[in-house]
């Protein structure tokens, strides 16, 4: 898993020859395919994974950063040492109880904050704290000291994260990639503490090594000496493998099918830009009438709630106007959280503009603004020209 591996289909190429792939009668015999899964020598990161297209468009070959590196516009970079193994993640800086220091871009670059009052478990914090409250770091624990005014640090075990203000054994490594079986991802969340998994559709398969759903291919990828990587001994020209005579496969004769849209998600959160990279999507709880749509970067995350609504319906809802429907915007910015919370703050007023809502496996898209707060509406947070456009799963 850890290192440069190529993503070889073997199995689902196979299956997708006798099936559905050369034949007059694809369409009826199951779901189609397609020739190319990407663009000869495109790069992209799959979180921590720096991916490179193959040159026959039919293979991602891809290489884990690692704990020392991250990936950055598709290639591993070294990351700020300070940031090692902690994506993401704040800290307060020793020796300076208001300093702050946040690891971004995967790592590779930090940005300083200085608090007003204090820094804890890598927050900006209120002072004098409650004696005894603790409060969780990605893989420390900040305590509260008796006198109220000061916090003391507990860094946990190397295999260990922060969840509810204790050290836990993590569940898995975070940000990791993989399968839980040939159609389901199973990817580890940003804190370690469980996986997220997908469901492919029906005419995608998981890729271990990425961790991603990809369409089916009519052919298996060529490898580096311009071999398919098909098992078995080569077919001869009558068609027939070791020998044996058999029929000649017949070229396709169908089209491949439009691939499906990327999901995007993005924000502007107070003047900075959020373009949110995993668990974009969106589910209709039918008996609350209520769709949920969620994106997120690492820790930090958004989710929209707007009930009670008729499946299907579109419109724009706003704060401002009298409505039966109530839009409800949840975000979080990767900070540590207290007790069972997921987001710190919530959305005080919006404009929501809701464009499509197709049915489950359809298209979901809007935009919204509005603003955040954590403390009841006395402090608020700007946020604007956020859109969205993903796939409905359930």
């Amino acid at each position: 898993m850890r290192k440069t591996r190529t993503l070889l289909m073997t199995l689902l190429s196979l299956t997708c020859v006798m099936s559905a792939c050369g034949s007059d009668d694809a369409a009826d015999s199951g779901p189609a395919c397609v020739e190319t899964i990407c663009t000869p020598g495109e790069s992209v990161c799959l979180d921590n994974v720096a991916a490179t297209c193959s040159d026959d468009g039919k293979q991602w070959l891809a290489t884990d950063c690692g704990a020392e590196q991250g990936c950055i516009a598709g290639s591993c970079t070294n990351r700020d040492a300070r940031c090692v193994g902690a994506t993401n993640q704040s800290f307060c800086v020793e020796g300076n109880v208001r300093a702050r220091i946040t690891c971004t871009d995967n790592g590779t670059a930090v940005t300083s904050t200085n608090c007003d009052l204090s820094c804890a478990g890598g927050a900006c914090r209120e002072a004098p704290c409650e004696a005894g409250t603790t409060v969780c770091g990605f893989r420390s624990i900040a305590i509260c000291q008796e006198n109220g005014v000061s916090w003391t640090h507990v860094e946990c075990e190397a295999n260990e994260v922060c969840s509810s203000g204790e050290c836990v054994t993590e569940t898995c490594v975070p940000l990791s990639r993989g399968c839980k079986d040939d159609t389901t991802v199973q990817n580890c969340n940003a804190d370690g503490t469980g996986f997220v998994e997908t469901v492919c559709a029906e005419d995608e398969s998981c890729i271990e090594s990425t961790g991603q759903c990809e369409k089916n291919l009519c052919s298996p990828p060529t490898d580096t000496d311009g071999n398919d990587n098909t098992d078995g001994a080569d077919a001869d020209a009558t068609g027939g493998a070791d020998g044996e005579d058999g029929p000649p496969r017949e070229e396709d004769t169908y089209e491949p099918p439009e691939l499906e849209p990327l999901d995007t998600a993005f924000v502007n959160v107070n003047g900075e830009k959020i373009d949110f990279t995993s668990n974009k999507g969106a589910n209709y709880v039918v008996a609350d009438q209520d769709l949920r749509i969620t994106m997120d970067k690492g820790q930090t995350k958004i989710e929209i709630s707007i009930s009670p609504i008729e499946e299907f319906d579109v419109g724009v809802f706003a704060s401002s106007e009298a409505s039966d429907v109530s839009v409800r915007i949840f975000y979080h910015d990767g900070s540590p959280l207290v007790g069972m919370a997921q987001f710190r703050y919530q959305s005080v007023d919006y404009l929501m503009d809701l464009e499509s809502f197709q049915a489950k496996g359809g298209r979901v898209k809007g935009t919204f603004s509005g603003t955040f707060t954590e403390d009841g509406g006395a402090t608020t947070i700007p946020f604007e020209g956020g859109q969205f456009d993903v796939k409905r799963n359930l």
